[in-house]
């Protein structure tokens, strides 16, 4: 049985791979309702148990009716390597897996934003002090300031470069998928690096576009409606198959953000 931490609150669902399973078995409506609240069951406590008796209270029929819906479903479960009294179902264990794979990428993405934005901030505290040490020390004589020069200083910061790091990532996504890469995906996928640019968001680097494209898979149609919307509407992530706000609704907080972005900067220019 799965563990309780890594048990998610929704599971993915694929209709058509539904449909198909259950034309190829089959099934009766009956067999079907039974066969999804068991489905249900299992992602939702990682596995269900081997007893009919227990079964039958699950789907919520009596143990005569559940055994003549089991001869037709038991087929599709199989023991937990791990709990013989426990069953699990193949196809759902794999989701499972593809589930968290997709939240470890995510979380690993986000881990590398803040290093990037840790990183920027000590660079420029370090270029503050380093300036104001400099109007500090006034005029000087040339010998400080000969010995100045001559010390070491460490080197600047390479600022990571956006399109180069595209281009990374359009060639792991192609040879994933062996196909090429939609020219209006390339002008979807710059159109956003350029929006965050004007936001003065993160670079991203190469893995973290190549995260987004993995994630809407070969339906590159998908790709270039989710960087579209996102480079329109000023989002800071991007979520092919993922739940979307409102057009409204995301052009009202566009818009709030922008303008508390130019509030801040003309208080600082000030």
């Amino acid at each position: 049985m799965a563990p309780k931490s890594d048990v998610r609150a929704w599971m993915k669902f694929y209709p058509a791979d539904w449909l198909a399973s259950v034309s190829a078995s089959g099934l009766s409506l009956e067999e079907q309702g039974a066969y999804l609240r068991l489905l249900c069951t299992a992602w939702e406590h990682g596995s269900i148990p081997a007893d009919p008796k227990r079964l039958a209270a699950i789907v919520g029929v009596s143990r005569q009716e559940f055994d003549g819906l089991w001869e037709a479903l038991r087929q599709k479960w199989v023991e937990c390597a791990d709990d013989a009294g426990r069953l699990t179902n193949r196809k759902q264990e794999a989701v499972r897996k593809e589930q968290h794979a997709a939240r470890d990428r995510k979380r690993r993405q986000r881990d590398r934003d803040r290093d990037t934005d840790r990183d920027a901030d000590v660079t420029q505290t370090v270029k503050t002090a380093g300036d104001s040490g400099l109007r500090a020390q006034g005029s000087g004589t040339q010998e400080t300031q000969g010995s100045e020069k001559g010390a070491s200083a460490p080197a600047p910061r390479r600022r990571r470069d956006g399109k180069a790091e595209i281009r990374k990532a359009v060639e792991g996504y192609e040879a994933e998928i062996a196909a090429p890469v939609r020219v209006d995906l390339l002008e979807a996928m710059e159109a956003y690096r350029a929006r965050r640019v004007k936001r003065r968001a993160v670079v991203w680097d190469a893995d973290q576009w190549l995260g987004v494209l993995r994630e809407g898979g070969q339906d590159q149609g998908c790709l270039v409606k989710a960087f579209a919307d996102a480079a329109r509407f000023g989002w800071l992530s991007v979520h092919p198959k993922g739940r979307r706000m409102s057009p409204s609704k995301a052009e009202r907080s566009a818009e709030v953000i922008d303008g508390l972005r130019d509030r801040l900067a003309g208080r600082q220019g000030a």
